[in-house]
């Protein structure tokens, strides 16, 4: 039996970042808030902190509360999985799939979120030395291209800004884009596409940061190209 009166307590704080709130409504309308831990819009799931676990296959409505940010509309999820682990509470809970993401104020909702777990991250993350530049380019998205500037650069991504017009209008996060790179000070011109993994639109900042997508030996040695020219004082 656990003895309270010899237990030592010590206060800590989470070990784990949180997602999001979720107000989960169980049978019989039982409200539990739990916490999200992971989230993926690639499949579709999350995963949630909890220490009474639901049966697979079971299917309820949950309303994610993210940080600072204005509740989601409810949605359904189905429970997937479930993880008891003795040894740790944080790992303890289970997974559940969004078995419709229709609403687009939900779906826009979760791309803020993952957005926001991305700048968090960011600096975690960065393995590649990146350069600071101002290369003019152009994006082309939804049908249209917006020029930008290239305000930073690195092998896996970079840093666009559009000055004072603005975010273009319908950019996401998770958005799928293509870069060009057009210096004709520097006869080079680099295309490759893109993934928008976070937003800034702030004060005189607007602007987007990027991660390249499956680039081939000639987009790669064009980003390098511009690298080095940026870095290396070469007058021959």
């Amino acid at each position: 039996m656990f003895n309270c009166k010899s237990a030592r307590v010590t206060p800590r704080k989470p070990r784990i970042p949180v997602v999001a709130k979720a107000v989960c409504r169980f049978a019989d309308d039982e409200i539990r808030s739990l916490y999200v831990t992971e989230l993926s819009l690639t499949g579709m799931s999350m995963f949630l902190v909890a220490m009474r676990l639901p049966s697979v296959g079971t299917i309820f409505p949950l309303a994610l509360q993210p940080a600072g940010a204005d509740r989601l509309p409810e949605v359904d999820v189905r429970v997937l999985s479930t993880n008891l682990d003795p040894a740790d509470a944080t790992r303890t809970g289970f997974e559940v799939a969004f078995t419709d993401l229709d609403n687009d104020d939900l779906f826009d909702g979760l791309c803020k979120i993952i957005a926001s777990l991305e700048r968090k991250r960011a600096p975690e993350r960065r393995a590649n030395p990146r350069v600071w530049t101002n290369y003019r380019a152009g994006i082309t998205f939804l049908g249209s291209k917006v020029p930008a500037r290239v305000s930073n650069l690195s092998m896996t991504g970079a840093c666009l800004t559009f000055g004072k017009s603005g975010l273009p209008e319908g950019i996401a996060p998770m958005m799928e884009i293509l870069i060009d790179v057009d210096e004709p000070d520097l006869s080079a011109r680099v295309v490759v596409p893109a993934e928008v993994v976070r937003l800034t639109n702030g004060g005189d900042i607007a602007g987007i940061g990027v991660r390249f997508l499956d680039m081939d030996g000639t987009a790669a040695s064009g980003i390098e190209g511009l690298m080095l020219y940026t870095l290396c004082d070469f007058a021959g």
